[in-house]
């Protein structure tokens, strides 16, 4: 019982404790209750308020229980109807806060374990679910680095708290019950991240967006590897989660996601191998390296056949604000490339957030959630 639960408890046993009286003091008194909610218009007023807050206190309570896996809502419903929703809806929020604070207090991995490992000399970290089977579906995840490994590992002390939104219930599951098999992507070498993570086909065609880089960023060299990158995510490590864990590949049940230049490699996936992906989830997308150039590469090379489903988002904070004439861009193009905004793209923003892990992490379920969604 942390203190938001005593709080939403403290409020059900006072709607109770008058909704009990009062009831009770109107059918000692003969009170007709119809006339006393619809008599006049004051009364109208204040009872198509309670109707509608009521509706919307419901549903609420159906759809968030399913998402945080609440059972038996329906009990604490039909008691609305013998009680009052002033004592039902808190007291949902009072167990709702009790439940989330338990799933918290779980072990991070008791829905899944991490598990690392090596294929044809790329090392890849992986969330396992403990369910998984042949349906379940696949994320890959750029910049292992810092994505699923533990903070105290991380260069910064940061990642992408995916295991607590696991945990928390954040990250829901698809239409038949399954939580997605997660395997976050090692680079070869962090100092060659650019190199790996860039869309080769655009950066051998446009040399000069290797000077928008900070020297900071600039890696050993500029030697393309984006293309052998993607390769061996779809010709070795694919297959080999076929073996390891007997899942049928589908291309619905596969999509790549990543950040920053990762944001980039994610959308560059997806046009190199649009049969294996059905999305890319990209946030705080790194437009700035090749410009307008490069949205307009990507909105003209996107696959539009339907199957495919892209996110790609931006922050207002520091670097990420630097985003947004490009990010508008994006939007005016896939409009204009014929993908409706929303259905088949989201383009959002997300405020107070910026270019780093944590933000990351405040939003890493909404598209994973978006795409699970559509399974």
């Amino acid at each position: 019982m942390n203190k938001r639960a005593w709080f939403f408890f403290i409020l059900s046993v006072i709607g109770l404790v008058t909704a009990w009286w009062f009831n009770t003091l109107g059918i000692i008194q003969g009170a007709n209750f119809l006339d006393a909610w619809f008599a006049a218009p004051a009364d109208w007023v204040v009872s198509a308020d309670l109707l509608i807050s009521a509706s919307a206190a419901i549903a609420f309570m159906i759809w968030d229980s399913k998402r945080i896996g609440f059972k038996r809502v329906w009990v604490l419903i039909l008691l609305g109807f013998v009680s009052a929703v002033a004592f039902v809806f808190p007291l949902y929020l009072a167990l709702r806060e009790r439940h989330l604070a338990k799933s918290a207090d779980l072990p991070l991995q008791s829905k899944g374990k991490l598990e690392a490992f090596s294929v044809a000399g790329r090392d890849y970290l992986a969330w396992v679910p403990n369910n998984v089977n042949a349906h379940t579906p696949v994320l890959i995840a750029h910049d292992a680095q810092n994505y699923l490994l533990a903070r105290d590992k991380t260069w910064n002390g940061l990642n992408w708290g995916v295991e607590e939104a696991i945990a928390e219930g954040r990250i829901m599951t698809d239409s038949k019950g399954n939580l997605p098999l997660i395997v976050s992507v090692h680079l070869h070498d962090v100092a060659y991240r650019m190199n790996e993570l860039a869309p080769q086909e655009f950066m051998a065609a446009h040399p000069e967006a290797w000077n928008n880089l900070t020297p900071d960023l600039m890696p050993p060299s500029k030697d393309l590897r984006g293309n052998a990158y993607i390769d061996d995510v779809v010709q070795n490590l694919l297959p080999e989660l076929v073996h390891r864990y007997g899942i049928e590949l589908s291309q619905e049940r596969t999509a790549i996601s990543g950040a920053s230049m990762g944001g980039l490699a994610s959308l560059y996936a997806i046009t190199r191998h649009p049969e294996v992906f059905s999305a890319a989830l990209a946030y705080s997308t790194h437009w700035p390296i090749g410009g307008n150039e490069l949205v307009d590469y990507f909105t003209n090379r996107l696959p539009r056949d339907g199957k495919h489903i892209v996110w790609s988002d931006r922050g207002d904070l520091d670097l990420d604000a630097s985003y947004t004439p490009f990010h508008e861009r994006f939007v005016i193009g896939m409009a204009a490339s014929g993908w409706q905004r929303d259905r088949d793209f989201i383009a959002a923003v997300q405020y107070g957030t910026g270019h780093r892990e944590d933000y990351w992490a405040r939003r890493v379920e909404v598209p994973i959630n978006w795409w699970l969604s559509r399974i």
